[in-house]
């Protein structure tokens, strides 16, 4: 696919401007050692952190991120027609491996969203972020919070709640993190424990603040 392009506005990150592109894009996208030296080289302009993230033991393959998501018209087109699910399909992470989309679209959104700008969409100027960095956030950036009901499996032959025999209290305010493509990332404090999670389920808006909602279990 060829590169795009496109105007921003003033306003950016502290008056920090973006540097040249340092190649083409379509250069970039044939050759994954030359995209890996020039994302390595532009991070050092911009005064960023540069790594490789490990996903399920693997190092990911950023060069291959890059291709799947700028095919598909960039970073703000993936989240808005909500396609990170189908563009993790292309690594066949493990099953051990959770919340793909959510991770693939953290690690796009601090290592290559800069360089999509520039390289992809010819950017010049300010650096502005999209309106929606990540999905899931409330407008005061703060996380949502709910109130979270506990209902554990019981077993057979068991007690009627090992949560119960514990002295767990039933309800519990939780706090949902982030929004991901299956659900949410969830943490609930019972007690004086406080649990992490994720809560499956169709796609839905968030709730909001005073909603209940269902935990079928803890990770």
């Amino acid at each position: 696919m060829s590169s795009a392009t496109r105007t921003i506005g003033s306003g950016g990150d502290d008056g920090k401007l973006y540097p040249p592109p340092l190649a083409s894009h379509e250069v970039i996208v044939n050759d994954a050692k030359l995209f890996l030296d020039t994302l390595k080289q532009f991070h050092f302009h911009m005064g960023s952190k540069y790594m490789i993230p490990v996903i399920g033991g693997r190092k990911l393959d950023l060069h291959t991120l890059y291709v799947e998501v700028t095919r598909r018209s960039g970073y703000e087109k993936v989240v808005a027609e909500k396609k990170w699910r189908e563009v993790g399909s292309v690594f066949n992470f493990s099953t051990t491996t959770t919340s793909a989309s959510y991770v693939l679209k953290k690690h796009y959104w601090n290592l290559l969203y800069d360089f999509e700008q520039v390289h992809f969409f010819k950017v010049q100027g300010p650096i502005t972020p999209p309106a929606d960095v990540l999905s899931g956030s409330s407008s005061s950036g703060k996380p949502d919070l709910a109130l979270a009901e506990y209902a554990p499996k019981h077993a057979n032959n068991g007690p009627e709640s090992n949560v119960e025999a514990k002295g767990y209290p039933r309800y519990g305010e939780g706090t949902i993190e982030e929004k991901i493509d299956c659900g949410y990332l969830v943490s609930v404090k019972l007690g004086s424990e406080v649990l992490r999670g994720v809560i499956f389920h169709p796609e839905e808006t968030v709730p909001p603040p005073s909603s209940r909602v269902a935990v079928t279990g803890v990770v």
